[in-house]
């Protein structure tokens, strides 16, 4: 039998309850699959020092006076940053703390709490998808990632249509800038692309110079985890070869990259010419990115989970508990586990939602 409205009040405080202790437990637990936040610590205070973490890497003999412990966790130290602006400011500001790694924990849990209030604010019982997400929980709260800001500040500009907030994402994680694409290309107000525009190039602005895309182009150029249809993609067109581009910055399976980049902007005129409402964009730009990605981080597909509290559909919360494999390897066999179940679930929406009904209206 249905619920009173009694019962259904208590039941939600109940999963809020539940959802919170989650939180909190993951909060006071060490950090196990993630070296991230050591990176974050690091950032800011050599932003705190006077430097560019933008030209310096790590290992500069110009930041060798800053090396400490915690220096000795940071991973891929002979890479320049590759986090954007909004986030570097965040790092510098949580740096002045003394408070150690462990403080981005608090940071970006808050920012997933915040997001559980925007979301069943206004999107009601879906939200629970994402309030009670294993994955959520687990990346915000027990391994501190970032990506948490930058969702809280895209979904406040899909709700609202907000030039500022869609720019702020974008200045947090540079994942945001094909998803506000994919839900603004139809908007001709020349003020919203004015001040869109505007905020992205002043966040730049103070570190700028030849030296702004060096850890992206590494990141772009040779990274390579748990990847779906990219790997069929290198399959097919590239055999392995990499090209040095400059100092220690190569390019591995360019030709794969090519088309996948090519695939991603067709699934933008797609969305585009087949009118779908913002978050169905977002979501389905968003899933063709991450299918067509040459690294495919768990906590990238947290931005999945948050566009199905607005435009459900099974297969990213599917792929929110089958991406967790990802930690036990990076084999063949374990991306099997994890991308079958995603794939079926995919085709069997689209069956339904497309072959069937016109099937049923050529069989009346």
């Amino acid at each position: 039998m249905p619920r009173k409205i009694g019962e259904a009040a208590v039941f939600d405080k109940r999963l809020i309850a539940l959802a919170v202790v989650l939180r909190l437990v993951c909060l006071f637990l060490p950090y196990r699959w993630s070296d991230d936040p050591y990176r974050y610590w690091w950032e800011g205070r050599v932003q705190n020092a006077g430097f560019n973490p933008y030209r310096h890497a790590p290992d500069s003999p110009a930041l060798e006076s800053l090396r400490d412990a915690n220096w000795q966790h940071v991973s891929h130290k002979e890479v320049p940053t590759v986090y954007g602006p909004v986030l570097l400011g965040t790092f510098r500001l949580a740096a002045l703390t003394g408070l150690g790694p462990v403080i981005f924990k608090w940071i970006f849990t808050t920012c997933d709490v915040a997001l559980c209030v925007w979301l069943l604010r206004w999107y009601g019982h879906r939200a629970w998808l994402w309030v009670l997400s294993p994955l959520v929980i687990g990346e915000f709260g027990w391994n501190g990632h970032e990506m948490s800001l930058a969702i809280l500040l895209f979904m406040i500009g899909l709700r609202r249509n907000s030039p500022l907030a869609f720019a702020l994402a974008i200045l947090t994680h540079l994942l945001a800038l094909p998803l506000v694409a994919a839900v603004s290309l139809r908007n001709r107000d020349w003020r919203f692309w004015a001040i869109l525009v505007g905020v992205v190039i002043a966040g730049y602005a103070p570190f700028a110079g030849v030296h702004l895309l060096t850890g992206l182009t590494h990141f772009a150029g040779r990274w390579r985890f748990n990847d779906a249809l990219f790997g069929l993609l290198t399959g097919l067109v590239d055999e392995g070869t990499r090209r040095q581009v400059g100092g220690d910055v190569w390019f591995a399976f360019e030709r794969a990259k090519v088309i996948a980049a090519v695939i991603v902007a067709a699934s933008l005129a797609w969305v585009w010419w087949r009118r779908y409402t913002p978050a169905r964009a977002a979501l389905t730009v968003g899933g063709v990115i991450l299918f067509f990605s040459p690294v495919v981080h768990p906590w990238y597909v947290t931005w999945l989970v948050a566009f199905a509290c607005v435009e459900f559909r099974w297969w990213p919360i599917v792929w929110s508990g089958t991406v967790l494999l990802s930690y036990a390897g990076d084999s063949l066999a374990w991306r099997l586990g994890e991308y079958v179940p995603v794939f079926a679930t995919l085709t069997w929406e689209w069956y339904r939602a497309s072959i069937r009904p016109r099937w049923s209206q050529k069989n009346l």
